[in-house]
């Protein structure tokens, strides 16, 4: 965490939806982050769906050479945080660095195409006490 300049967070897609984050208003208890924890982005409301749009998002603080750590609450296709990164780099961010709190699992997702394996098979082949050190894709 040291080596970042600010912490923020991705932004809801939805303008009315982000004024009422308790995302945002949860990661401002963070102690390590409290201090660096700043809004930089704000939804533009243009842009429906999960796939990474570059209006998805607008810049609301200038940010040149800063280190970037972006917060986003759940990874479903990696859309939002894809336009969040571009967004901040576009404004100035010399890196952007990113940390999912929470994951969605299409089970029916086939995560290595042409395995046909998909992510529902692969949780359902781990073993049944959860471990912190199993990743459900990589797992074997």
């Amino acid at each position: 965490m040291d080596g970042f300049d600010l912490v923020t967070i991705v932004p809801s897609s939805k303008p009315e939806r982000d004024k009422h984050s308790a995302f945002a208003e949860l990661t401002g208890w963070i102690e390590p982050i409290k201090e660096r924890l700043q809004r930089t982005l704000e939804p533009t409301g243009e842009v429906d769906g999960r796939e990474f749009d570059s209006n998805r998002y607008r810049a609301i603080a200038d940010l040149p050479d800063k280190s970037v750590l972006l917060l986003d609450d759940t990874w479903t296709a990696g859309g939002h945080a894809q336009s969040a990164a571009h967004v901040l780099m576009a404004a100035g961010a010399q890196k952007v660095a990113l940390v999912v709190i929470g994951r969605h699992v299409r089970r029916n997702y086939e995560p290595i195409q042409g395995s046909g394996e998909s992510c529902g098979d692969i949780l359902d082949a781990l073993p049944e006490d959860f471990d912190w050190a199993t990743c459900a894709v990589h797992a074997s």
